[in-house]
């Protein structure tokens, strides 16, 4: 399933509609979504997010792995997929950009919730030490389109939200992003809250630092 829901997704590119991510066949014998409760209650760990020198701390029942060239790190959460219970969160390395342009994003970020209220849902600019982090949440309205197969399919209203932070490297900022994938407003509106502190607990590793900054991952 959890190919299925990216296999047309490419790396910082809006993904094809899905066949239907507003409902999905199957017994509900075994929900594997857990209660609000017990997601609270989960253990959480800190884990490496592999092929970046990023780590984050999630519940015991999330993992990084890859999709083909995509990097997701996936786990269940209450509204998460009726088959599978999880969300899931591409990873991926941005190109390279100028110390001086650094500035002029962050601008223009605040900017966005100026020009379009009713669309951004939350634009935060911040600085963590050296690093440079941009929060960006916005809606994608529902509506209709055709699947790979050339079937009508609906979807449903979407919230965008992704987490980049520019981390010095070399006189540049190399930028990492974390982008829910599929996200839709009904699921932001009941587990946005239980979701954001996963995202805020992303930290750069320096002793992690080994990739390349000539292009995108």
């Amino acid at each position: 399933m959890a190919t299925l829901m990216l296999m047309a997704c490419g790396c910082d590119q809006a993904p094809a509609p899905p066949e239907d991510i507003s409902s999905a066949a199957g017994s509900k014998e075994r929900d594997p979504r857990p209660t609000t409760q017990q997601f609270v209650d989960l253990p959480r760990q800190r884990i490496r997010l592999d092929g970046y020198p990023l780590s984050i701390e999630v519940p015991e029942t999330w993992k990084m792995q890859r999709l083909g060239p995509i990097d997701i790190l996936q786990g269940p959460i209450p509204s998460g997929h009726l088959l599978t219970g999880d969300v899931q969160i591409q990873v991926s390395r941005m190109p390279a950009v100028l110390a001086s342009q650094i500035d002029i994003l962050a601008e223009d970020a605040r900017q966005l919730a100026q020009r379009q209220p009713n669309r951004y849902k939350h634009v935060e600019v911040r600085k963590d030490g050296a690093l440079h982090i941009i929060d960006k949440r916005w809606i994608e309205p529902a509506r209709s389109a055709t699947n790979p197969e050339g079937r009508p399919v609906e979807i449903p209203e979407l919230v965008g939200w992704e987490l980049t932070i520019y981390v010095p490297r070399h006189g540049n900022f190399v930028p990492y992003r974390l982008k829910f994938v599929l996200l839709t407003a009904e699921q932001y509106a009941r587990d946005g809250k239980l979701l954001e502190p996963i995202l805020s607990s992303v930290r750069y590793e320096p002793s992690l630092e080994t990739i390349d900054i000539s292009g995108p991952k």
